[in-house]
């Protein structure tokens, strides 16, 4: 978990961020540069680009976190004083080449209050250090390093060209927004359905969202997620594909698109639309175990058509697919699956209605 930092660090860390997953947050993309002409390899055009799609980029951080929220959260440039498109330069008049990222990020934030006389954490909800290649991440350390973002705050620091990655944006800004990363078979970085896994060196992709935990953890799908403090009967749900939210009946027992069982979160990846992209476990129904938000989420299961998982005494068995729906039958282990009788186990109440079945009866004269 080197690329995350928790309540350590720069000299203005005094301030939290306040944790905001829907609304309208502002971003500053800060270029440093330093003597014998140390700067990041892409302009500041070419950040803002990246980041918010000023010039066109199709897949940029902005665009991605606006279509896996459903509108629900919107990144936009920082604007005023020295600010282009988001993106203002910092000079710092000494070299840069072998410095500790995290001394040199003080720094930077000194910097920063020299020019405006303010820190751009009072103006700004997050902010972003593109620092140039040669910095070390620890005195005497690797200068490899990639990026790195502190937990529940407003900064996060990418060494050069990592800035430009999609999925080291979003990975990046999700830690600002506490979440820790999806582990899968005890790597910490394992689970690569969703950014908070892996990292992938591309511009522009991949095309995806956040797994089950962590979707459930940022809020955005809760009138259409359903939450099953104990499993007492067998029961049918149609678990919809989360790019299908739109379509989706609010506070439906029966039409979701996230389960919550205990502290297993259930959701289908498909592979398709806002998700067509994913790296691992495509078309799966995936089970995720996620007990506090300042834990790491554990992959336990990807199930396909009739594969079934137990945990607590409770059995999630994936009936079939139909029309971008898994048809699920959960129920308490040892009992009976709905699986033959979907229809019958369905619960009704909330919003919509029910399912119609499949074939649909003959009208009646």
């Amino acid at each position: 978990d080197w690329d995350i930092v928790d309540l350590e660090g720069v000299a203005d860390q005094g301030r939290r961020l306040k944790i905001r997953t829907t609304g309208t947050s502002t971003i500053a993309i800060v270029r440093v540069k330093g003597k014998n002409n140390a700067q990041p390899t892409k302009s500041a055009s070419e950040l803002s680009n990246a980041f918010f799609g000023t010039h066109g980029d199709p897949q940029n951080l902005k665009k991605r976190y606006d279509l896996c929220s459903f509108g629900k959260m919107i990144f936009t440039p920082a604007t005023g004083d020295s600010f282009e498109d988001g993106v203002v330069e910092i000079e710092i008049d000494e070299p840069i080449v072998g410095q500790d990222v995290h001394t040199l990020s003080n720094k930077v934030t000194l910097a920063i209050y020299a020019k405006f006389e303010y820190h751009l954490f009072n103006k700004f909800d997050h902010i972003a250090y593109i620092m140039p290649d040669g910095t070390t991440y620890g005195t005497g350390g690797p200068k490899g390093w990639m990026a790195f973002a502190y937990i529940k705050q407003y900064l996060s620091v990418f060494n050069n060209e990592n800035a430009m990655y999609l999925s080291h944006q979003v990975h990046e800004i999700g830690h600002n927004l506490g979440l820790y990363h999806s582990s899968h078979d005890n790597l910490a970085y394992g689970d690569q359905s969703g950014v908070m896994g892996y990292g992938y060196t591309l511009y522009d992709a991949p095309q995806m969202c956040f797994n089950g935990a962590k979707s459930w953890q940022l809020g955005w799908y809760n009138d259409k997620a359903l939450e099953l403090k104990s499993v007492t009967s067998p029961r049918s749900i149609y678990l919809s594909f989360f790019g299908n939210y739109d379509e989706v009946p609010n506070n439906s027992q029966s039409d979701v698109v996230l389960i919550r069982v205990g502290y297993y979160h259930i959701l289908y990846n498909l592979k398709k639309g806002i998700n067509s992209e994913t790296m691992e476990f495509e078309n799966k129904v995936t089970v995720t175990y996620m007990k506090n938000q300042r834990d790491l989420s554990s992959s336990k299961a990807a199930l396909g058509p009739n594969d079934k998982f137990s945990f607590d005494s409770v059995t999630v068995e994936f009936c079939e697919a139909q029309n971008d729906k898994a048809l699920l039958s959960i129920y308490p282990s040892g009992s009976s699956s709905t699986c033959g009788n979907f229809q019958g186990g369905l619960v009704s109440g909330g919003g919509g209605t029910p399912p119609i079945p499949v074939p649909v009866p003959a009208p009646v004269p």
